[in-house]
């Protein structure tokens, strides 16, 4: 039967949105562990089967893949083994953060390739400098409590680029970050790499500054890299974001509940091989499930699919006591428009009223592919809309104020009230969206909400300093990457 896995299991209030009821949670989790057992998981890493099979799994041949069969009994030890809620931690420890659960917060969604120009309002290929300039923006947000990776630095040799991507998150933002290191031996070098910026082995022990992002392939495969990874970060005592993309009609069944169990089973597998390479390896369970619109043939990144699926991915790690990452604020817009905010606001809703930790897809246009500094700004604001209408109602004494309506009676007012003074700063107040009267508008200039959004974003990144880098460890690495570089025959 299912439960809240783990000793220090909380639970939601049960006020709360819910996309699924008690009973079809129990039916999710039945039917994963019966997937797992019955169908099993494509395993191609050898030295992953071994684990798999030390712990009573089953290895069969199906044509020329090998397949694990893991009983039921092997994935329920392993949650419970798993630690529950975690703090992330910043290079500084005030920017640290504690997911647990009813908490949420707001990230970007890695790592889009294309870029809206900041100046030209071109479209074009990311390169380093906007990975560096991205981050610096997310580090002034403050409804980003921890940075997912929002571009790719594609003017970086392709092998090394996941380094690149570290070295300007780390150099630009104090905050924790996910990343996803491409395979295991980069991963031993970004370890290094935040070392020096944690200032050092030592601290580094116990200030983890980044979370490891892998992604299992859909359908039910752990590739070599994505297992080589998971031992290397367990080995390392480096935390997971388990990280999946199903398409409901492609790459997994067409109706929700049958994505839904794929989706668990492919981040139980790996969280299962996390734990066997190491009990206690931190696991953050992500998805970034949604539909292939067999329409267009094509993935649908906007679509409510996505965000039920997010909401019911972040019941699902609510239940098995795990932080999660779950994307609701994508678009599929190609401009920061009233595409973009409707998509946005829907999903991202969904996504917090469902207490999902990590709310994923600021900035995000066009199915992922393209990032937008206006759009990150725009939703940033909106994100503080969202956290106060999900954040609810407080009805303490104080809040229900009977004494201040007693003292103001009826007729009063209330401006001038000490009640009024005292909790003004309660209020929701905006800085990019507009309230004020048509003509005053006008005479500030009439701007859009994107304009004034550009605005920002190139003031921020002219203005805003990050938290400086401790002693050499801008130059270690740099040589970290340079070493790597020359290793692999692409480096001077």
């Amino acid at each position: 039967m299912m439960k809240n896995y783990g000793k220090a299991a909380n639970k939601l209030d049960p006020s709360r949105f819910a996309i699924l009821s008690a009973g079809q949670l129990e039916d999710i989790h039945r039917a994963t562990l019966a997937l797992l057992s019955n169908t099993g998981v494509q395993v191609d890493s050898k030295k992953a089967r071994k684990l798999f099979a030390s712990a009573g799994a089953k290895i069969e041949k199906k044509k020329a893949a090998k397949i694990v069969k893991i009983p039921a009994s092997l994935v329920e030890e392993c949650i419970n083994s798993a630690p529950g809620y975690q703090t992330y931690r910043g290079r500084l420890a005030k920017y640290d953060y504690r997911a647990e659960a009813g908490s949420y917060s707001f990230t970007t969604f890695g790592e889009c390739t294309g870029i809206i120009d900041l100046k030209t309002r071109a479209v074009r290929q990311s390169a380093k400098d906007d990975c560096c300039q991205s981050a610096l923006i997310c580090d002034y947000i403050d409804a980003v409590k921890v940075v997912e990776r929002p571009l790719n630095p594609s003017d970086c040799p392709v092998a090394t680029q996941p380094l690149h991507n570290a070295e300007a998150i780390f150099s630009n933002t104090a905050k924790h970050s996910f990343i996803g290191p491409g395979n295991a031996e980069s991963l031993k070098r970004m370890a290094k790499m935040a070392e020096a910026c944690a200032a050092g082995s030592e601290n580094f022990k116990d200030r983890k500054i980044f979370t490891a992002t892998v992604c299992p392939l859909s359908p039910l495969t752990l590739g070599e890299d994505c297992c080589e990874i998971i031992m290397e970060a367990a080995r390392l005592g480096i935390g997971l974001l388990i990280f999946t993309m199903p398409l409901a009609g492609a790459t997994s069944a067409v109706t929700m509940a049958g994505t839904l169990v794929a989706l668990n089973a492919e981040i139980l597998s790996s969280l299962v091989l996390a734990q066997l390479a190491a009990r206690g390896t931190p696991c953050t369970y992500g998805s970034a499930g949604t539909i292939m619109d067999l329409t267009m043939v094509d993935a649908a990144l906007g679509a409510p699919e996505m965000a039920v699926l997010s909401a019911a991915a972040a019941q699902l790690a609510h239940c098995y006591n795990l932080p999660s990452l779950v994307c609701g604020g994508m678009s599929d817009s190609k401009l920061p428009d009233a595409q973009t905010g409707y998509e946005f606001s829907y999903s991202a809703m969904l996504c917090a009223m469902a207490a999902g930790n990590f709310i994923s897809g600021m900035g995000v246009l066009e199915k992922g592919i393209t990032f937008d500094y206006a759009k990150l700004l725009m939703d940033a604001e909106m994100a503080d809309y969202i956290i106060t209408a999900a954040s609810g109602i407080d009805t303490s004494p104080e809040n229900l104020a009977l004494g201040t309506i007693d003292e103001a009676g009826p007729g009063g007012e209330f401006l001038t009230h000490d009640h009024t003074y005292n909790h003004m700063r309660s209020q929701s107040t905006v800085e990019k969206f507009d309230r004020r009267k048509r003509q005053d508008w006008l005479e500030a200039g009439g701007k859009d909400l994107a304009q004034k959004a550009y605005e920002e974003a190139a003031h921020i990144l002219a203005e805003h300093k990050p938290a400086p880098l401790p002693g050499k460890a801008a130059e270690i690495m740099a040589d970290i990457i340079r070493q790597y570089e020359i290793e692999l025959g692409i480096g001077k």
